[in-house]
């Protein structure tokens, strides 16, 4: 047999033999050795190739980014590879300046304003208590009695403030229907002080009302203890008890009386009001009156002037309930305690910050500083009202004047034509020398000088204010305010 010439490669099957065998308990240390050297460096040889795999593929991955970033920018490229010629131009290209210059801005929009508010008498300077001086000799034997706590500080009507202008809002898309927003005009103000008020608008929910704010047509009050005061824009003045919704179509304001009552003067103003309680209504043009809700009925008293309720009229002092079936008769009013210590309704006042709109006499009296001021006895100072001031009931004249070396001062006040002969006349005599006091007199105490049995009258129009200095030489007379108030009495 012939035997082969060349050598003889390993068997695979030899190897898997030796390994099966070399791990058995009783296999050489040898080849035990030998076993472990080989697994090892087959192991070294697989992280060698696993770690060039993954290196091979990290770098195509990158070298597909450097190509997808060059195929995105290759008009950029182009561009800075090949710049175009630049354009030749009959004008001077400046130079560009070193610094950032200056960059002219449009215009700001200027944003719209606010239409100043219509003006109305300003209300009483606040003053420390004065001694209030009344005429030293009544006529025939009769002692004036004080109406006014002393110096009190009346509540003026409130102001109206027309509607803020609101820049302009983005175009709405096209189909938007835009419905404009109703402005909220003032119609009234609350007094400061009192009780807890409460305010809403519509259904919305109650909220605490601050003094002095701002009420609009539409706005329910609702006073849970006690009377709450308010003013119309017109200078009207109501105090209620209960609940109330005010509301306002030209310039007449309806007052919706929800629960209990509700008082209103709106004597001279021109401002009419109605009341209403559901269905049923009542109306006064000029005048003072009670208007109560009694479940569904309505109650109006008149207490000056005249009013209507469901079309019935009401005489003063007399008061009339309707429901939904009839307008019962008339009877005799009988008083309400909406009437005790009603704020001072200003009807006319005076301040001296400016001349006066009738204007002074001119016979020596000027303004100083907010002052009417006149020197010397025998001499006085004067000025006429504009429009004429109509006496109403429990009105009072009330001034503020401070004098030095004056004995006595003496008030006259003419009627208006056809009656400007008629002058009423009273005397004061200053109760300090060089202090401020206050001076007043209930028009119905205030005498004809001719016919001092007759006193002034409702509706008699009043045409000045003229007061006479009595005293040395040095005498002066300043004058601080004039002031015409109305007091409910009763």
């Amino acid at each position: 047999m012939q035997r082969p010439t060349a050598p003889i490669g390993p068997d695979p099957l030899d190897a898997q033999v030796r390994r099966a065998v070399g791990s058995l308990p009783g296999a050489l240390a040898a080849t035990r050795t030998r076993l472990q050297q080989q697994f090892a460096a087959e192991v070294a040889l697989a992280r060698r190739a696993r770690r060039i795999r993954i290196q091979a593929v990290a770098g195509l991955g990158v070298a597909a980014a450097l190509m997808l970033g060059v195929f995105l920018n290759l008009d950029w490229l182009r561009a800075t590879l090949n710049p175009p010629a630049p354009q030749a131009s009959s004008e001077a290209s400046p130079v560009p300046s070193r610094h950032p210059q200056p960059v002219d801005l449009p215009a700001a929009t200027p944003s719209p304003t606010q239409p100043t508010p219509n003006q109305t008498p300003a209300p009483a300077p606040q003053m420390p208590p004065e001694e209030i001086v009344r005429p030293s000799k009544p006529p025939h034997g009769t002692e004036p009695q004080p109406v006014l706590p002393q110096d009190p500080t009346p509540e003026p009507g409130p102001v109206i403030d027309e509607p803020k202008a609101e820049p302009e809002s983005p175009k709405p898309p096209e189909g938007t229907e835009v419905r404009p927003e109703t402005p909220r005009v003032t119609i009234a103000h609350l007094a400061a002080g009192g009780p807890k008020i409460r305010v809403r608008y519509g259904q919305g929910e109650w909220a605490d009302a601050a003094p002095k704010l701002p009420l609009s047509s539409g706005a329910s009050l609702s006073v849970a203890r006690g009377q709450a005061d308010l003013w119309l824009s017109g200078g009207t003045l109501l105090r209620f008890d209960g609940e109330i919704q005010l509301s306002r179509v030209g310039n007449l304001t309806t007052i919706g009386i929800e629960s209990r009552s509700i008082y209103a003067d709106n004597i001279g103003l021109g401002e009419p009001l109605a009341f209403s309680v559901g269905d049923l209504s009542g109306a006064m043009q000029s005048g003072v009156a009670i208007a109560s809700r009694d479940q569904s009925a309505l109650e109006l008293a008149c207490v000056h002037g005249a009013a209507t309720l469901c079309g019935e009229s009401i005489a003063p002092g007399q008061q009339r309930r309707a429901t939904a079936r009839t307008v019962g008769a008339a009877k005799k009013f009988a008083g309400s305690r909406l009437t005790r210590d009603l704020p001072p309704r200003v009807v006319y006042r005076e301040d001296f910050d400016t001349a006066p709109e009738g204007g002074l006499y001119g016979d020596g009296e000027k303004l100083d500083n907010g002052l009417l001021v006149r020197r010397g006895g025998g001499n006085y100072a004067a000025f006429r009202y504009n429009p004429t001031v109509t006496v109403q009931p429990g009105m009072v004249l009330r001034f503020r004047a401070r004098t030095r070396a004056v004995t006595q001062l003496q008030l006259e006040v003419f009627l208006d034509k056809p009656h400007d002969t008629t002058c009423f006349n009273m005397r004061f005599r200053p109760a300090k020398d060089g202090e401020w006091q206050v001076f007043e007199i209930r028009l119905a105490d205030f005498p004809d000088k001719q016919n001092p049995d007759a006193k002034m009258q409702p509706g008699q129009a009043l045409r000045n204010f003229k007061l006479h200095i009595e005293g040395s030489d040095e005498a002066l007379l300043e004058v601080d305010w004039v002031e015409y108030v109305r007091i409910q009495e009763g």
